[in-house]
């Protein structure tokens, strides 16, 4: 297990657990800390997010190095600084990615103990971060035991409505089987509610009060619900396609308002792009406030964890 790594965990696509991991790890960067992003998913989407795919010019490797290490037993070389970010390195998933479903199938058909494979890779290089984000894709799997396995915390995205609240019960369930038989430190700090509209305010209290009666029905009524919840806009999709994340998108838009203006006064040179920055601004806000939240029960979860284990290896000479 290591200690400072976390995963935004769902067993439902479409729920915001990639968006998450990517603005977290961005925001958390920015603010000084190392971090690693590991992407686990087939799909890859983490380097579209995060703007090193080919499109963006970036040096995605589709998964092949991720693969390459699991087969070899050996620390991966991470990309550095992706996207121009200082701080922030990534080992990107993709189609190569799939095959460590294979490969950690047949280790497991040969009695080989499959659940510290990514612990394996890991750790040597564990130390240099201060921050440690698995993405993971949506079906369960064995790349799900690894993971769960590896990390220490876990958040859950979700959305309002019945089957995203069904989403978090499998999510709780999977994490307590984990805990049962691999993990017994990994911990679930909360659940994020995104992807909803502003003005649905009964929609919203529909939503609370029925996480609320499934926290409590799954006796985990500690569970935090953060707040606040993670708007839906427009500027989403405006971000997703420049390979930004929230804070970054909402200068962009602020300076493509600043040149649109300055355009409409004097007609010099093409038209600029028109970017929602309303939206961005309160989708960087809302992202802001529940990362902060998230960061500030991991650091607190993250000491005592350390106190704990600073006391036993004393306990121990």
């Amino acid at each position: 297990m290591i200690p400072q790594a976390l995963t935004w965990y769902a067993t439902k696509g479409g729920v915001g657990k990639s968006t998450h991991c990517a603005n977290h790890a961005v925001m958390n960067a920015a603010g000084g800390w190392r971090v690693l992003v590991v992407d686990l998913d087939p799909q890859g989407n983490m380097a579209r997010l995060l703007g090193f795919d080919a499109r963006h010019g970036g040096a995605d490797d589709g998964g092949a190095e991720l693969l390459a290490a699991f087969k070899d037993r050996r620390v991966p070389t991470v990309l550095r600084d992706v996207g121009g970010r200082a701080g922030l390195d990534a080992l990107p998933g993709g189609p190569a990615a799939g095959e460590l479903l294979d490969l950690l199938g047949l280790r497991a058909m040969q009695g080989q103990p499959v659940s510290a494979a990514l612990d394996e890779i890991l750790i040597p290089i564990a130390s240099k971060y201060h921050l440690i984000l698995v993405d993971l894709p949506p079906t369960w799997s064995l790349l799900h035991v690894v993971a769960l396995s590896t990390v220490r915390f876990v958040v859950i995205p979700a959305e309002p409505g019945d089957l995203q609240i069904d989403g978090v019960a499998h999510a709780l369930n999977h994490v307590a089987e984990i805990q049962a038989r691999q993990n017994p430190e990994l911990e679930v700090l909360g659940v994020a509610v995104g992807k909803y509209r502003r003005g649905a305010t009964r929609r919203m209290a529909e939503g609370r009060a029925d996480l609320a009666g499934l926290l409590t029905d799954m006796d985990a009524p500690d569970v935090e619900v953060f707040e606040p919840w993670i708007r839906h806009t427009d500027a989403a999709e405006e971000m997703l396609r420049l390979g930004r994340v929230a804070i970054e998108h909402e200068r962009i838009a602020e300076e493509a308002r600043r040149r649109r203006f300055e355009w409409l006064r004097t007609r010099d040179g093409q038209q600029p792009p028109s970017l929602n920055v309303d939206g961005a601004r309160g989708l960087a806000d809302d992202y802001a406030a529940v990362i902060s939240t998230v960061n500030d029960r991991f650091r607190t979860r993250l000491d005592a964890t350390r106190a704990t284990m600073a006391a036993v290896a004393e306990a121990g000479r």
